[in-house]
């Protein structure tokens, strides 16, 4: 009989979330997320819960959203912006585990709740070895954010140039 987490894990799959690129074809080698769903570990959020908060030292972790909503949210000087809403099957938290710097923004959870799967370093480097689509995916994703976030400040110097 299969874990919630394993059904939730399929179906957001299913749906061609970034799950489904680190689930690849079976005749393409051993390594397939759901061998490791049982050693990863699923936390439940409130709504307001603040998973980690930007400046903080990684704790060698990042993410993926099975249930709810999530903000991420940049401080500059006395204000807080949300930048962008994450959904289920997105993660985050990847660049401070695989850079080891400090997070780069607060990761707040938004909707009533929110149950979130936390990838640890020797996950992680065990999907990053067996898994090239895991890779890809996560590389395809963040290229994705870079160029959202590189429109957004084309968007604010343009604005800044019209004063």
């Amino acid at each position: 009989m299969q874990s919630d987490d394993q059904t939730l894990i399929q179906h957001l799959a299913r749906r061609g979330a970034l799950i489904a690129g680190i689930v690849p074809n079976r005749e393409k080698g051993p390594m397939n997320i759901l061998d490791y769903v049982q050693n990863v570990q699923a936390k439940q959020y409130k709504s307001g819960d603040i998973v980690f908060s930007q400046g903080e030292k990684c704790d060698g972790k990042m993410y993926f959203i099975f249930t709810g909503e999530i903000s991420v949210i940049k401080k500059h000087e006395n204000s807080e912006q949300v930048i962008r809403k994450i959904y289920p099957g997105e993660f985050f938290g990847e660049m401070a585990l695989i850079s080891s710097e400090p997070r780069a923004a607060t990761i707040k959870v938004t909707s009533k709740e929110s149950r979130l799967g936390i990838i640890d370093e020797a996950i992680f480097y065990k999907l990053a070895k067996n898994s090239p689509e895991f890779l890809f995916a996560l590389l395809k994703a963040t290229i994705s954010r870079m160029c959202e976030l590189d429109s957004s400040l084309d968007r604010l110097r343009d604005g800044s140039a019209e004063e």
